[in-house]
């Protein structure tokens, strides 16, 4: 008999819940003893091997929980539920998390045949062993987790496999098994239930913060918990005609978080799934929202989302470029990259639209409060439990996460020089939007706007005072030329010249190191020409109205006194040209000004 249980009355269990035996000394070494169900040490019987075998491979639903149940009754008082294999440490949770016949022959993949497996095992086997959930096997695998990483892993060999040996060093990956996105879909399922519901009305009451609460509240959070508490919530449970303990802990939401976010480049894996109705739905899915976008460990450095938007722009080679290669724009393998650089491209947008859309709910803390708060006040809606300092830690755990996106080097760089359609999604994102205020409001940026303001302004000012005015002064006799106010112009002039040159330059040397397209593309711009030209143009005049002026003061006579026509047309041209320039800086302005703006709005 088991000692724990006399004359139907149970005994203290400890808070941690009750624990499972591993009957292989090999695998219990710096583990507790899990004795609390039976007090048998033998070692797992044949029968029950063949159970955990059946587990993993039984392609069929009824034969699958009618061998379960029968199982269950003739075991006595000892708990299947709880009881691992001895080679690999796996439970009935674990095996039938790996039966893909189950989920993939038996189902053939439909909803309504999946929603009863899930069914099973919400109903069945998680409460028979609610700690199941999160308990490692001997790889340290939780339930539902081994097939995700064996998909992360093969993945990622298989795309090293085709860049070392293909030219087209293509990333493009095919979409996600259905087996991965079922074990996304129950560990949502189990991140969204609520295990904790037979813990003992002190931990029930504790668990919740009741700093925004009345005492009337508390005082009915008392007596409608222990009118609901039936029989089986005094301690004990009735699981297929046994008596179990019901305890649970608590924090089962936190281990399975903990867990998924710490699986490597699971987040860079989802985002380059090619089926985007598979792909959002994804993203949707709770435990991929409060373990993969609002926690900052799956985001890690961030490396990862910069050499996504390098590859991104340089189409994952240089050489795929049709500018500085022989290859035509035409050719297959050159509209396949460019294929692979939308793809990534889009990839990284996603993801920043993804984290912007993060909300309160995904706080694992907050999600548990309004959960509990729902099933112990119905009447009341979720944000009126709500204290200011769920608010507040919300925030700053946004914020942080926020951060670190927006602390990457280089990154509004590198998407600012994308597809027009991909910087505008991308630029009305909230992550971008509280970037894109503190460049826009930084004394840098106004310093840098007033500063190019004022060299155009100038620019305009001192080719009239310069060049141009000195045009119509070609007599050595006439006193109205100020040689003085003509060679400050000039120097002016140049100053600003030089000033606006290398910013050319610099802007166009870091448009070739991103990409070799990119620089080519733009070299030839309108945008690029209003820029450029009218600096030569006014280069031109310069020396030109110069060496008009030495020749005439060389010479004796002012006979030939004549205003040059290349001269009078330099001018002509020069001045629009100016004009044209500093509209051009304008609507460059307005353009990032009117992206605030709409950041603004979307805040």
């Amino acid at each position: 008999m088991d000692p724990t249980m006399t004359n139907h009355v149970v005994t203290l269990i400890p808070p941690a819940g009750p624990k499972r035996v591993r009957r292989s000394a090999k695998y219990t070494k710096g583990r507790s003893s899990r004795s609390i169900w039976s007090l048998r040490d033998e070692s797992i019987s044949e029968e029950e091997k063949k159970l955990f075998y059946y587990f993993q491979t039984c392609p069929s639903l009824p034969s699958l929980r009618t061998e379960f149940r029968n199982k269950n009754c003739n075991n006595g008082n000892l708990n299947i539920c709880a009881e691992t294999e001895e080679i690999t440490g796996r439970s009935l949770l674990h095996c039938i998390g790996l039966n893909e016949r189950l989920i993939m022959v038996s189902t053939g993949g439909s909803d309504a045949a999946i929603s009863q497996i899930n069914r099973f095992i919400m109903q069945e086997l998680i409460p028979g062993y609610p700690s199941a959930v999160t308990e490692e096997d001997n790889n340290n695998f939780i339930p539902f987790t081994e097939i995700i990483i064996e998909w992360v892993n093969n993945r990622r060999d298989t795309r090293k496999s085709k860049i070392a040996a293909d030219d087209l060093q293509t990333i493009s990956t095919r979409a996600m098994p259905r087996m991965v996105e079922w074990s996304l879909e129950i560990l949502s399922e189990i991140l969204d239930s609520d295990l904790s519901g037979d813990a003992s009305p002190q931990s029930s009451f504790t668990s919740i913060d009741t700093s925004n609460i009345s005492y009337q509240d508390l005082n009915l959070f008392g007596s409608l918990h222990s009118a609901r508490m039936s029989p089986k919530h005094t301690g004990r449970k009735n699981i297929m005609g046994k008596q179990i303990s019901s305890m649970h802990r608590p924090f089962h939401r936190e281990i399975i978080v903990r867990k998924i976010a710490a699986i490597p480049h699971l987040l860079e894996e989802l985002l380059l799934i090619e089926d985007k109705e598979q792909l959002h739905h994804i993203f949707e899915l709770s435990i991929v929202r409060k373990a993969l976008l609002f926690g900052t460990e799956s985001f890690g450095d961030g490396k990862w989302l910069i050499k996504m938007l390098d590859a991104a722009i340089k189409v994952n080679d240089s050489s795929m470029i049709a500018f500085s290669s022989h290859r035509e724009v035409s050719d297959p393998g050159f509209q396949f990259a460019e294929d692979e650089c939308r793809f990534l491209a889009e990839a990284a947008i996603f993801y920043l639209e993804c984290v912007s859309k993060v909300n309160i709910f995904d706080d694992l803390r907050v999600f548990h409060k309004i959960q509990f708060s729902r099933k112990v006040f119905p009447n009341k809606k979720g944000s009126r439990v709500l204290s200011k300092s769920d608010v507040q830690q919300f925030q700053e755990c946004r914020d942080e996460l926020f951060h670190n996106v927006t602390a990457l080097e280089g990154l509004v760089r590198r998407i600012s020089v994308m597809d027009d359609d991909l910087v505008k999604r991308a630029s009305v994102t909230k992550v971008l939007c509280r970037k894109l205020d503190k460049s826009i409001s930084s004394d840098f940026a106004a310093a840098l706007a007033l500063f190019d303001g004022i060299n155009h302004i100038l620019l305009v000012v001192t080719f009239r005072l310069g060049p141009a005015e000195a045009l119509f002064y070609l007599s050595r006799a006439d006193e109205s030329f100020k040689p003085h106010q003509y060679i400050i112009a000039n120097v002016v002039l140049v100053a600003s010249i030089v000033y606006f040159a290398t910013r050319t330059i610099y802007s166009n040397k870091a448009k070739y190191a991103l990409s070799h397209r990119l620089f080519w593309s733009g070299l030839f711009s309108g945008s690029n020409f209003l820029d450029v030209v009218p600096l030569v143009m006014v280069l031109f005049c310069i020396f030109f109205t110069d060496i008009i002026l030495r020749q005439r003061a060389c010479k004796e006579t002012d006979k030939f006194n004549i205003i040059p026509w290349p001269g009078r047309i330099a001018v002509a041209l020069t001045t629009p040209f100016l004009w044209f320039r500093i509209l051009n800086y304008i609507k460059i302005r307005n353009k990032h000004l009117a992206t605030v703006i709409l950041c603004f709005n979307q805040l």
